[in-house]
């Protein structure tokens, strides 16, 4: 009977809840590809992101802002969509995957790792990638099809991090876009998808309004408590996972 009542619950939740489009997360868009099997994995040419958009423009999916997810969450009618984030704030996404999203007018969202750009973290035994100047950040901040959210000031594993510790790296890292930036920053990842309740509370007490996860699949209407855990899929050369 619990069985039962369980197979219903979640039939019925399917049914009012229905996934209404994804969000892609991305990575690096090169065609230098890294030395490292499991960076390579993170990495996708110019030639595959530009052949996925052209496949969804065709099957006729919609590309959205992450702002425009959050509404159609909430309730609001559309076509299914793809809504492009990019993690980290590497330069190709400027150099590279920019004009392509130009080209086809894809909206799309980095969530940059102020220090990663600066130069003050550097992860161990991964390779240095060049990351987004000031400059480039600045011009694609100007871009309206861009989003620029925040990605910690130092890209540790948020649930490793006491709560005053992951305050100053959430906090910190939107400090510094903003005062780069000049505007308010609303949007937020979470470092290898760690977090916690206490990251929650943390984000909607300094006004960040939407925040991706690194899972979870698709994207289901009349599910605003998620967002500030929206679920993505991890887009790669190969696969969309």
């Amino acid at each position: 009977m619990t069985f039962l009542f369980k197979k219903l619950r979640r039939y019925w939740f399917q049914l009012t809840h229905p996934v209404i489009g994804e969000v892609w997360q991305l990575h690096r868009v090169t065609d230098e590809h890294s030395v490292q099997a499991r960076v390579r994995d993170y990495e996708i040419t110019p030639a595959r992101l530009e052949s996925l958009i052209v496949e969804y423009q065709r099957k006729g999916y919609e590309f959205i802002s992450i702002a425009e997810v959050a509404e159609r969450m909430s309730g609001k009618r559309g076509k299914k969509f793809i809504a492009v984030t990019l993690d980290d704030g590497y330069a190709n996404n400027y150099e590279v995957a920019y004009p392509i999203f130009k080209k086809y007018h894809v909206p799309f969202c980095i969530y940059v790792c102020n220090g990663m750009i600066t130069g003050e973290r550097k992860e161990d035994n991964i390779e240095h990638y060049k990351m987004l100047s000031i400059d480039q950040l600045c011009a694609l901040d100007q871009e309206p099809l861009c989003t620029i959210g925040g990605h910690t000031n130092s890209h540790y594993r948020l649930t490793n991090l006491s709560k005053d510790l992951q305050m100053q790296e959430i906090y910190g890292c939107k400090l510094w876009l903003e005062n780069t930036l000049g505007h308010a920053i609303e949007d937020y990842a979470f470092p290898y998808g760690s977090y916690n309740a206490e990251t929650l509370a943390i984000l909607a007490y300094i006004g960040i309004k939407r925040a991706v996860a690194s899972w979870g699949g698709g994207v289901r209407r009349n599910t605003p408590e998620r967002v500030l855990d929206i679920p993505r899929v991890l887009v790669t050369e190969q696969t969309i996972e």
